[in-house]
């Protein structure tokens, strides 16, 4: 019997629900399968497949079929089946091609879906749980809490463990766990903050604790990401001391440290040094700087004009106030503002030599925008607006 190339088995209502409301088995309620038989062999085979399930705690087999396949060259065949679980308890689903070939799953099967959705409001009460535990919850695998030092990872079986990262490096190396549930981020942030802190005990710099800083800025998006990070400490003498380091997998590399920031903010030039030093400003500033009158005219009047060249914009309203933006770069007016209206868009933008060289809208309003509360409403002409279709008319 020729063997297939197959893929894992899926719980096709998990897959296919929201990520932020998965859908997990429950008691009484069909729970939908699929396993996936390849043929990459250059002739068309006959194929037979046994799925089973067992109730673990039970010990029994719940379900048990066969199928026949005759599957041509670089070919697939689907296997669904349902399966309603009457009581609690783990199930183990096997998919048996021969017998040195299988793949198995493991889902869990709740008393009732009241602790679904515990993780999402009260953790404190999972503190205790083991990965186990919640699983049999009928908590979403991919969302156990694992305790401080702790990494979670899934098995290829679907069951949730929580493990140190050096145990979580060799199973993933040998392909016992799933590589898409990985926090490689949280992993990549540990090992570039021990690394921070190792190269600053070896240079024997005292700081305090609590100016130590480390963020993660731009990832590539793969699997594993790249991703790179950058942090900053204040040593007891006032000296600064910056930070950065890639970090991909199991290996963290360009690790090096700065007298100053290497790549402070500039127009048009993302970093993750420049949200760092936007991070440290928005912390450490006492008090909002505002434009005077004439400061907030000239800039107005400057967007105003921009805007009014057509092209700039698309779906907001025309008209707008302007505040200051409190993050110093040479030679540059860093300005901020908001659109009026039912959506009350932000912005952010830079000046250089009454000229705006960079700009775009936010989300919500930077926490270094000063807007004077009894501001100057500025207009400029609705026909240089974009219309798009897709998103609408302007709320005005």
């Amino acid at each position: 019997m020729p063997l297939a190339f197959a893929y894992q088995i899926h719980d096709i209502d998990y897959e296919n629900s929201s990520y932020e409301n998965k859908k997990t088995p429950s008691l009484g309620k069909p729970v939908q399968l699929i396993y996936q038989v390849v043929n990459n062999t250059p002739k068309t085979q006959n194929y037979d497949v046994t799925v089973s399930i067992t109730n673990l705690d039970e010990k029994k087999q719940v379900y048990f079929k066969q199928y026949q396949y005759e599957i041509q060259s670089e070919k697939a065949e689907d296997i669904l089946w349902k399966f309603t679980p009457e009581t609690e308890g783990l199930y183990l689903v096997e998919a048996t091609e021969h017998p040195l070939k299988y793949t198995k799953y493991v889902f869990a099967v709740p008393k009732n879906d009241d602790f679904k959705k515990i993780h999402k409001t009260n953790l404190t009460l999972l503190e205790d749980t083991s990965p186990r535990q919640q699983f049999r919850m009928g908590i979403d695998p991919k969302e156990i809490l694992c305790k401080e030092g702790f990494y979670l990872a899934l098995k290829t079986s679907n069951l949730p463990v929580c493990l140190t990262l050096e145990t979580l490096v060799k199973l993933r190396h040998a392909n016992f766990v799933v590589a898409e549930v990985i926090d490689y981020d949280k992993i990549g942030y540990t090992r570039s903050e021990n690394q921070f802190k190792k190269i600053l005990a070896e240079k024997n710099i005292e700081y305090v604790s609590d100016s130590f800083r480390l963020i993660s800025g731009f990832s590539q998006l793969s699997l594993p990401p790249t991703t790179e990070y950058c942090g900053y400490v204040q040593d007891e003498t006032k000296e600064d001391y910056w930070f950065s380091s890639t970090y991909h997998w199991d290996a963290l590399t360009n690790t090096e440290t700065y007298n100053e920031n290497p790549m402070p903010c500039e127009p048009n030039n993302y970093s993750c040094f420049c949200s760092l030093q936007t991070l440290l400003a928005e912390e450490n500033l006492e008090k909002l700087s505002y434009f005077d009158k004439a400061q907030e005219s000239n800039v107005g009047k400057i967007f105003t004009d921009y805007l009014n060249e057509g092209g700039k914009i698309t779906n907001v309203p025309n008209s707008f106030v302007i505040g200051k933006y409190n993050l110093e770069i040479p030679d540059i007016t860093s300005f901020c503002g908001q659109f009026q209206g039912k959506l009350y868009w932000y912005f952010l933008g830079h000046i250089k030599d009454s000229k705006i060289i960079s700009w775009g809208l936010e989300t919500d309003k930077p926490k270094l925008c000063a807007i004077n509360e009894n501001t100057q409403k500025f207009t400029f002409n609705e026909s240089a607006i974009v219309k798009d279709s897709f998103m609408g008319q302007n709320e005005n």
